[in-house]
């Protein structure tokens, strides 16, 4: 569900429309006691509520995929805390008005936010009835040799989408809602598969061969046997994997033993 920041800027835009109109609809300049242009007002707390909201939805873009729609909800939210104030002491509101006068800037923001997250609880449901994510561990004689256990993919009709074996994974690697799965083909040429997934689901769908694995950044699951080197330094280290042409970044809470070990 994260946008760009092309979809952003046009969804902050339709934001903005939309709460100009509306809240000149409902006459919320009536309640302005000041010799300005009472549309100019408006005007300027729709385009910083705008300009608010799509501050709000890129940094939205670097939260987990389970956090966006309360993040999403709340860039539609926060900007009518922010500008109602600040309209207010420009406008000189009555103190009679000023429970219709948040109300109304309040109504309108929840509206957005609400359809939000609706839509996003909608396609998680979505999401949920049309893959079947599992793996296949039938075929390994033994439990802590991954050989023969295969990573598969499947859809609800029970057709297969990706199978490969768990030992010639190479690695996980984030990227936004979904997750790239590199791995070895049948030649050990480099190949991959872009699914989606998070990268806790990834780390599930592997946990019985988790010592085989290391979780070397947020963005990274990696497969120990595809290392090749470690470069760097302690804070720094970089892990050189078979296959790959950029080096992958390590947290810094690893040590050089836990990523050899």
């Amino acid at each position: 569900m994260k946008l760009t920041n092309r979809h952003n800027a046009i969804l902050s835009a339709v934001f903005g429309v939309y709460l100009f109109l509306v809240l000149r609809f409902f006459g919320i300049t009536g309640f302005f006691e000041t010799t300005f242009n009472h549309d100019l007002l408006l005007l300027f707390a729709t385009l910083a509520m705008c300009g608010l909201n799509f501050v709000g939805l890129v940094i939205s873009r670097k939260r987990q995929a389970n956090q966006l729609k309360w993040w999403y909800a709340t860039s539609f939210m926060l900007p009518a805390f922010i500008v109602s104030p600040l309209l207010m002491a420009l406008a000189s509101i009555d103190n009679l008005y000023l429970a219709a006068y948040f109300s109304g800037f309040l109504v309108v923001s929840f509206i957005p936010a609400v359809f939000t997250i609706l839509y996003a609880v909608y396609l998680d449901a979505q999401l949920l009835l049309k893959r079947r994510l599992s793996v296949n561990v039938a075929a390994s004689q033994d439990p802590d040799v991954p050989s023969k256990a295969l990573l598969t993919l499947e859809n609800t009709k029970g057709r297969t989408r990706l199978e490969v074996p768990v030992s010639s994974i190479i690695c996980f690697e984030a990227n936004d809602n979904y997750v790239v799965i590199y791995f070895e083909d049948a030649t050990g040429k480099l190949n991959k598969k872009m699914e989606r997934l998070s990268m806790r689901r990834a780390e599930e769908l592997i946990s019985e061969y988790a010592e085989n694995f290391i979780r070397a950044h947020k963005s990274f699951l990696v497969n120990k046997q595809f290392i090749l080197e470690v470069k760097g330094r302690a804070q720094a280290y970089r892990l050189h994997v078979k296959h790959l042409e950029e080096l992958i970044p390590v947290s810094r809470r690893l040590t050089i033993h836990e990523i050899t070990g």
